[in-house]
């Protein structure tokens, strides 16, 4: 429950100032548009066929993959944006599943451990400090993906441990 929480105050902070801002007409930098593509994920909803692409995040350019920011980002516009993202995190967080969370894993792993770190930049994508000196909603969301992602897989763990517990009795 305390990620669910996290997760519900990091939507709070998000301002309709912080939306408009990105409604404003010019292409957000690389790491709002994956930030948003890692919400979209999280939703199970549609993106952009994977192809390679170029990005820049924190003035390093590496190939990773196109985002959709354009073909979803559309949905900013939604006067229920906001209330309907409060109420997946309150209704739907139990149903994120073990896909869902692998294909976040580019967007969310980082390891300081050069060996073990695999992503195309030196920090997560979806960094919610870089993320924030950009836009206050990129740095929100990126919190909320991270957030929901762990409530996600404490559920499972409690869950497996409840089902454990009364195969015992």
């Amino acid at each position: 429950q305390n990620f669910q929480r996290k997760a519900q105050e990091n939507l709070n902070s998000i301002r309709k100032q912080d939306i408009a801002d990105l409604r404003g007409g010019k292409k957000p930098p690389y790491i709002v548009r994956y930030a948003f593509d890692a919400l979209q994920i999280l939703m199970q909803k549609k993106l952009v066929d994977v192809e390679s692409f170029q990005a820049v995040i924190d003035k390093k350019e590496v190939c990773f993959i196109k985002d959709s920011f354009d073909y979803a980002g559309k949905e900013l516009s939604s006067m229920t944006f906001l209330s309907d993202l409060v109420y997946f995190s309150e209704n739907h967080g139990e149903e994120i599943n073990d896909e869902t969370i692998e294909l976040l894993e580019p967007y969310l792993r980082y390891d300081e451990n050069p060996s073990k770190h695999w992503g195309p930049w030196e920090h997560r994508i979806c960094d919610p400090k870089l993320a924030g000196q950009v836009s206050h909603f990129a740095q929100a969301v990126c919190e909320f993906v991270s957030n929901m992602a762990l409530y996600s897989q404490a559920i499972r763990i409690v869950g497996a441990e409840v089902a454990q517990t009364k195969a015992k009795a």
